[in-house]
C-alpha cells in the first residue's frame, strides 16, 4: 500500500477561499500526499451534497429533507472529531478551509439548525 501510495499528487482548490482579488489568477491549489487527507476532502464533499439534496427537496418532503440536514450535520461532526485531528499537525500554516476543525464544526451546527428549522415548519402545518 505504501508503495502505491508514495507518489500521491492530488490537488484540491477551495471553493470557500478566492486566491486573489477579482480572482484573476484562478484557483489556488492545495495538495497535501495523505490519503486521510482525501478522504476528509470527500466527506466535505458529500456533506455539502447532502445539504445541497436536502434544500432542493425542502419544500416536497420536510421530513427527507431533514433526515438529509441531519446525516450531513453526522459527516461534518465526523470529520472535525475523528478524520481531520490526526491531519493537524501535517497541514501547511496556509491550510485549506475545508480540512479545519472549526469550520467542520459550523457546518454540522448549520445543518443541524437547517434540520430543526424543517422540522418546526413540519410541526406548524
Amino acid at each position: 500500500m505504501v508503495q502505491w501510495t508514495q507518489d500521491l499528487k492530488i490537488r484540491w482548490s477551495s471553493v470557500l477561499c478566492a486566491s486573489s482579488i477579482f480572482n484573476l489568477m484562478g484557483p489556488k491549489f492545495f495538495q497535501i500526499d495523505n490519503l486521510r487527507f482525501e478522504l476528509g476532502m470527500v466527506l466535505f464533499l458529500y456533506g455539502a451534497i447532502l445539504r445541497e439534496r436536502a434544500s432542493e427537496i425542502l419544500t416536497a418532503d420536510l421530513v427527507q429533507s431533514a433526515t438529509l440536514y441531519r446525516k450531513a450535520a453526522g459527516v461534518y461532526d465526523h470529520l472535525a472529531n475523528k478524520v481531520l485531528p490526526s491531519l493537524q499537525p501535517a497541514l501547511a500554516q496556509e491550510r485549506i478551509p475545508e480540512a479545519t476543525l472549526s469550520i467542520c464544526s459550523i457546518m454540522s451546527l448549520i445543518c443541524l439548525a437547517e434540520a430543526q428549522v424543517s422540522i418546526f415548519i413540519v410541526i406548524s402545518l
